[in-house]
């Protein structure tokens, strides 16, 4: 992000000052939906199942921390690698969102049996 604040202080272009917007809105959005995230996963899942659902959740970090250093690189020749591939899977992100169920107000359960009959319970009219 160095080299874009130094290219834009020599050019004085608009595009890179739209660029390091972009940049900077994307970071900001992405570190709030992983904090969110974090937080929906203790929520959302039953004690007996909480590790393992934050242990794949680690995982989904590393695995995007190490490919995403190959995309910025391939984002030097093609800017569709890095801007917009970043782009498809925060949206993605943001609409499986939707699907998620609402925890506001609901005790949180601390097995999977307790799940399910909350589950059945809360779907039955």
């Amino acid at each position: 992000m160095w080299d874009v604040l130094v290219s834009f202080e020599r050019k004085g272009d608009i595009k890179n000052g739209s660029q390091l917007g972009a940049e900077i809105v994307a970071f900001f959005s992405c570190c709030t939906a992983f904090n969110i995230l974090l937080i929906y996963c203790l929520e959302l899942f039953p004690t007996s199942v909480r590790n393992s659902a934050l242990s794949l959740l680690r995982q989904a970090t590393v695995f995007a921390g190490v490919f995403s250093p190959l995309l910025v690189a391939l984002g030097r020749e093609n800017a569709f690698w890095s801007f917009g591939v970043f782009g498809l899977v925060i949206i993605c992100c943001g609409m499986f969102s939707l699907l998620l169920p609402e925890t506001r107000g609901r005790p949180l359960c601390d097995t999977m049996e307790e799940q399910e009959c909350e589950e059945v319970t809360s779907s039955s009219p």
